[in-house]
């Protein structure tokens, strides 16, 4: 694997989930087909935070990043 590997943007599919608030947002990236691997982050954070070590995994596994509710892209609570 390459040095500059953390500085990688992984692209994917970016999916908001309903919920009666807003919605969940969600990135899923990797292998489709491979077994997924579920990534939530700590608080005061977001799924972005996953990026450095995303290209480790893609090639076989599918990723699936979820942002807590009021961080990153999801909806905050009412």
């Amino acid at each position: 694997m390459e040095a500059n590997v953390g500085k990688m943007i992984v692209s994917g599919n970016n999916i908001n989930v309903p919920v009666p608030w807003g919605h969940i947002a969600v990135k899923e990236c990797g292998n489709l087909e491979g077994r997924p691997i579920f990534l939530m982050h700590g608080w005061l954070d977001n799924c972005g935070s996953f990026q450095p070590i995303l290209p480790y995994f893609t090639a076989n596994y599918r990723m699936i990043c979820i942002d807590a509710p009021g961080h990153g892209l999801s909806s905050h609570y009412p």
